[in-house]
This record gives C-alpha cells, structure tokens and sequence, in this order.
C-alpha cells in the first residue's frame, strides 16, 4: 500500500507486459490493472498506478503477461462431464496416471 494514494482499490496486478483485448494490437509494458469490486477500473503505468490506488491486495509479475478482459471459454466437455469422478483417487496418485482411462476419445465414441 501506498501512503497518499487517492483512490482505494481490491487488486493491483502489476505485469511486465500488459495486452488489453481492446484496442486489439496494442502491448504495454511495465502496466498495472486496477480492479474494484470484481471490475476493471483502470490499466495504467506501475508508477502511476502505484501513486493514484491503494490496494488491499498487490500482485506484482514483472516477468508476467496478463491479458485483461479475456474470457477463456475454451473447454472440453468429456472432461467436463467427468470432472469429480477422481474424488476417490489418492493424492500421491497422478491424473497422469488415470489419463489413459479419461481420454475424450474414448468418451464421445
């Protein structure tokens, strides 16, 4: 937290390289992204960012890309239907070693 910052915010994600999902193309470096209340309020320059917001929490990847903004909805719905189906498994057991069991080709055929 910073003393004599203006604003309060929940998170400040601090990244060496920052891509926004909008506008498409651009990449940011050394850039924060502030959140309040589970939004986005700001994306701007560490210094910045570290000067106008005090967080309650701070996040700092200097070697890290974060993407704000992005929604992965990428899945696999075999796998979505299995998922709990290891509740039984021990921990010291892998998945690795049930994979060949929970392949998706074997579940869509």
């Amino acid at each position: 937290m910073v003393t004599g910052a203006s604003e309060d915010c929940d998170l400040l994600i601090e990244a060496g390289l920052v891509v926004p999902v909008e506008p498409h193309g651009v990449v940011l470096e050394d850039h924060a992204v502030a959140i309040r209340a589970g939004a986005i309020v700001a994306v701007l320059p560490v210094a910045d960012a570290r000067r106008r917001f005090q967080a309650t929490q701070t996040v700092s990847r200097p070697d890290g890309v974060l993407i704000p903004g992005l929604v992965n909805a990428h899945v696999h719905n075999p796998m979505t239907l299995l998922r709990g189906g290891l509740q039984s498994v021990r921990r010291t057991e892998t998945f690795r070693d049930y994979r060949r069991f929970l392949t998706e080709g074997r579940v869509v055929r």
